[in-house]
């Protein structure tokens, strides 16, 4: 599978030659044409910011389709395992039936179907594998860019275009506007407090919640220290040593089966993911509102054994 690469060399020419013509005009030609390729350069910066939004969303696609084709290749691999478990059992049988000719012959004709099954099903593995290692290819090139194009800056060089792309990228793009609105720009972006962030309103009169705000201290935090965001992606199976990947969505989901409804509505609530999931205190779970005390307990205990899961082998290597 591959990405065709967004090229904007011929938007950077015309910068290049609006920038050119305004330097060649006369001051009276430059006043009359400036708001003209001021507009031109606005309209071509704000494609360029566009293309580099879809960059992101397909990078994200990509990840998911990787998710999806590792999980076809496990079952793919659990059907060898399943075919292979047959084969076995078809060579005893025939065993027993040894002397009988016309049995034997048409078990061995029973076991070449399975043979081939097992082969076929192999080939299709060998696809599978390539068309992950491309795309893992195709992945890293689309996160290496994004690390080149923004990530690779320090905060203080950063434009407004660059912390919306930031809010995109994390699904909260809605807060923008009350981002540059408070003064929220590249050299406040990286000391500002959860608590402060609680305190924006959207366009649609809501407050940032606890999850969103402690998300996004994390990926700033993130980006500071590794030149990285975070990666989030469903996982239908609860792998805890995946949880600091969980979305919020599979967060509620792992509560919601094991029954912590109440935790569950606090979630999706509160908007935690996997990653500030991991984060909690002992002090945060403290501060829910969860009227449950059992649920609590369990909300606690939960949180624990999945830090255990996630950071105890990182520690050991």
């Amino acid at each position: 599978m591959s990405l065709r690469r967004w090229d904007f060399s011929s938007e950077l020419a015309e910068l290049a030659a609006l920038k050119e013509n305004a330097y060649g005009q006369s001051v009276l030609e430059k006043k009359e044409k400036m708001p003209q390729i001021e507009s031109r350069a606005r309209d071509i910066h704000n494609k360029i910011l566009l293309g580099l939004c879809k960059y992101q969303d397909k990078a994200k696609e990509d990840k998911l389709l990787v998710q999806k084709t590792k999980n076809d290749l496990d079952e793919h691999l659990n059907k060898i395992l399943r075919l292979d478990e047959e084969l076995r059992n078809l060579k005893e049988k025939t065993e027993g039936y040894y002397t009988n000719v016309v049995s034997a012959e048409e078990n061995f004709v029973l076991s070449d179907r399975i043979r081939q099954n097992v082969e076929n099903a192999i080939a299709d593995c060998d696809k599978h594998v390539k068309e992950i290692e491309e795309m893992k290819k195709t992945n890293d090139f689309i996160v290496a860019d994004w690390e080149k194009k923004i990530s690779s800056k320090s905060f203080t060089q950063w434009s407004d275009g660059d912390i919306g792309l930031l809010l995109e990228s994390i699904q909260m793009k809605d807060w923008f506007g009350p981002f540059i609105e408070s003064g929220i720009n590249q050299s406040t972006i990286d000391s500002i407090h959860e608590a402060d962030l609680q305190t924006l309103t959207n366009s649609n009169n809501q407050k940032m919640t606890f999850g969103e705000s402690r998300y996004l201290c994390l990926t700033i935090k993130n980006i500071k220290n590794y030149g990285s965001l975070p990666i989030l992606f469903e996982d239908e199976h609860f792998h805890e040593e995946n949880a600091q990947y969980w979305t919020q969505q599979t967060v509620q989901n792992h509560f919601l089966q094991n029954e912590l409804f109440e935790v569950s509505h606090i979630v999706e609530k509160l908007k935690i993911n996997g990653l500030v999931l991991l984060s909690l205190t002992p002090d945060d779970i403290s501060a829910m509102k969860i009227d449950n005390l059992g649920e609590k307990g369990k909300f606690r205990s939960t949180v624990e054994k999945l830090k255990k899961f996630v950071f105890e082998p990182l520690a050991n290597d």
